[in-house]
């Protein structure tokens, strides 16, 4: 007997196929509420290790959303049509069913059901998938998977702006999409041509050019029926070298296509950030030459000026040394002074500028524990502490973080998203990981020579397409670049203040955020006709205000409300997704959830929607 396992979950799947005012007017008519169920039955096989692979990369995705799942072990005959029925979404990771279960699982699919399919799952469902042909694809052609449409998936995988067509920049500095690494060939990966699917990645070499030598379609979405599909080749991706963790970039793709799929449901998310922003903003300034001295006070001035408080972080070497013509805290201990009365974060950049990959474990770590020293002792007294690091050309490896989590820091900020694959916050088994943002500004103004004005629309251009993944845009500058070119930061942090959607901190707030993130946990209590009770709970120490739960409701076009506790509280509106119709979700922000306490969140219509043509039911 197959083994089923439930989970904790946060999403609900409660309509069918019919309209929502026909199914909300029959639900308040029989005066019934709707069985609480789960939303996605995850099936793998824990004897295939692709399989194992790919559920563990579709399960870190449902986590971090809290998205409601019950997990099949898979054995022949475990996938019925009464088995299927409760659910919204089916994932087959890298599952190959038989031939009746097929049948069952393309009539669900027409009936309404939301698919997502990878790998070996598409053999026997080409019909319901709208797919031909699967079969798997040349390793050595096929290493990375490329997004090139507008479609709901790709949100957060595709982009066309700006930083697409610079060709001069180096492919490992601008990504157009994320780079879905897929390079260990022990690891099998499918093509398939289309029949009717939508073709929404392609694979492609990574070492090909930025533009050219797409290859087999390796994602394509498709819609039979009222049901909706996606075929994923391969997912999540291996890396040849085992102690690499599973690749973040694939939260983004499962989390949408899970979205997508789902026609049955409502939606909820727990939001990325607090008071219903879409994104996080940081500029981080890598300080190492003597211009810090002019342009970190000009920097604080504009942050003044902008109104944005607690902002900028400000990684500062201890001394000089190491590289030539390098500065830091002990020349320059006024500015030390400065940047902690302006509620700017002073994080470390070694004790001199140079290299540490390479050093031993032992060497790196008296290093940190020395620029510790010299730049706390400049921050005694003012109720600073120190908590971040950024290694000096970005050359941090293993042993770097080993030693930063002895020295008693709390998060690196030398993984490029580029290279970690991720625009959120990470903890990496040693301490947490806040990827700076691709491309730096030593890449665009010096390595492909472009002017001022395409460095500032190439980064604002970048902070979209994070903004899509609703994640952290870490803007980075190098002081003595910015000779001149300070405009450029004050017209794009100008812009970004008024844009309303992102939430503009210091690195340290976000980290602390997202800790206080971790701790919150989302239970479904009820849903009627016109009221969905969720539970808010917080399993930390610490308070967390400004949660913000994302909302894609059956009744969205009808007059709303929310309360926590039987407090009103307002719905924000937020847009999510790409072309010229994007997904309009309600925002519910929970003012404060109480340490190891809970509150409960209630979000509605006014009232049911009327039966008879003139209101009098």
């Amino acid at each position: 007997m197959p083994a089923l396992r439930s989970f904790h979950f946060e999403r609900l799947a409660w309509l069918g196929s019919r309209s929502a005012l026909t199914v909300l007017a029959s639900l308040w008519l029989a005066s019934a509420s709707a069985a609480v169920r789960p939303e996605v039955l995850l099936v793998f096989d824990p004897a295939d290790p692709m399989s194992v692979l790919d559920a563990d990369g579709i399960r870190e995705a449902l986590v971090e959303q809290q998205t409601p799942r019950v997990e099949l072990e898979y054995a022949e005959g475990a996938i019925s049509e009464q088995r299927l029925a409760p659910f919204g979404v089916l994932v087959l990771a890298h599952v190959e069913p038989t031939a009746a279960e097929a049948t069952a699982i393309e009539a669900w699919v027409r009936d309404g059901g939301g698919l997502l399919a990878s790998g070996r799952a598409g053999l026997p469902l080409q019909g319901a998938l709208g797919i031909a042909a699967p079969q798997l694809v040349a390793r050595e052609l096929s290493t990375e998977v490329r997004f090139g449409a507008v479609h709901p998936v790709a949100t957060g995988s595709y982009w066309a702006g700006t930083i697409s067509q610079v060709t001069s920049m180096p492919a490992a500095e601008m990504p157009a999409t994320v780079q879905l690494l897929y390079l260990d060939p022990q690891w099998p990966a499918y093509g398939a041509e289309s029949a009717g699917a939508r073709v929404l990645a392609r694979w492609r070499r990574h070492t090909a050019g930025w533009l050219t030598d797409d290859g087999a379609p390796a994602v394509l979405a498709d819609s039979p029926g009222n049901g909706r599909t996606v075929y994923l080749g391969a997912l999540p991706g291996a890396y040849s070298a085992p102690a690499w963790r599973y690749p973040l970039a694939w939260r983004t793709v499962v989390t949408e296509a899970l979205a997508w799929v789902n026609t049955r449901g409502s939606v909820i998310q727990l939001g990325h950030w607090p008071d219903a922003h879409r994104a996080a903003f940081a500029l981080s300034a890598d300080a190492e030459r003597r211009a810090m001295d002019s342009v970190v006070p000009a920097l604080i001035a504009m942050f003044d000026t902008l109104d944005l408080q607690r902002f900028g972080t400000v990684f500062l070497v201890g001394q000089a040394g190491g590289d030539a013509g390098t500065e830091g805290a002990v020349e320059h201990p006024a500015l030390v002074a400065l940047m902690s009365a302006a509620g700017v974060e002073v994080a470390g950049h070694g004790d001199v500028h140079s290299r540490f990959a390479g050093q031993d474990q032992a060497i790196q770590l008296g290093r940190l524990q020395t620029m510790r020293a010299i730049i706390e002792s400049l921050l005694a007294g003012s109720g600073e502490q120190m908590l971040g690091f950024r290694a000096p050309g970005l050359a941090a490896d293993r042993a770097t973080q080993a030693a930063l989590s002895a020295a008693g820091l709390a998060y690196d900020s030398s993984d490029q998203d580029v290279w970690c694959e991720c625009t959120l916050p990470y903890f990496n088994g040693e301490v947490w990981q806040l990827p700076p943002s691709s491309p730096m500004d030593f890449a665009v103004l010096g390595t492909a020579g472009l002017s001022g004005g395409e460095w500032e629309r190439i980064s604002e251009d970048k902070l979209d397409y994070v903004s899509s993944r609703r994640g952290l845009f870490n803007w980075v500058i190098h002081p003595w670049l910015m000779d001149g070119r300070l405009s450029h930061v004050e017209a794009l942090l100008h812009r970004a203040r008024d844009r309303g959607d992102l939430w503009m901190r210091r690195l340290d707030d976000i980290l602390y955020w997202w800790q206080s993130r971790e701790a919150l946990r989302l239970d479904l209590l009820s849903v009627d006709a016109t009221v969905l009770r969720l539970l808010v709970s917080n399993v930390g120490d610490v308070p967390v205000e400004g949660a913000s739960i994302w909302l894609r409701l059956p009744w969205a076009p009808l007059p709303r409300f929310a309360r926590v506790d039987g407090s009103a509280i307002a719905l924000v509106t937020r847009r999510h997704g790409l072309g010229d119709a994007p997904i309009q979700f309600d925002v519910a922000v929970v003012p404060a959830v109480p340490a190891l306490g809970s509150v409960v969140l209630e979000v509605g219509i006014d009232r049911p929607p009327s039966i008879f043509a003139d209101g009098f039911d």
